[in-house]
């Protein structure tokens, strides 16, 4: 709605199937795309990323305690 009242988006309300729509399936509607679908793929995103950090961290320290020959290095310091 604008400063001097008149209306941006019109809805028209004089059916009950549309104000039931309005009602009932839009607000599931909203929440999926704005709020759900953004969490799954965040928490999805993150996740992967995760497990690759931590792949990464496991495969770091395997490769630091083994030499070019094949043999381990003794950490005795």
């Amino acid at each position: 709605i604008y400063a001097n009242g008149d209306k941006k988006c019109y809805a028209d309300t004089s059916s009950r199937q549309t104000v039931s729509f309005i009602l009932n399936v839009w607000p599931w509607i909203d929440f999926c795309v704005y709020c759900l679908f953004p969490f799954i793929f965040m928490a999805t995103s993150n996740s992967i990323i995760i497990k690759q950090l931590l792949r990464t961290d496991r495969n770091m320290a395997s490769y630091h305690n083994v030499v070019l020959d094949g043999k381990k290095e003794s950490t005795e310091d």
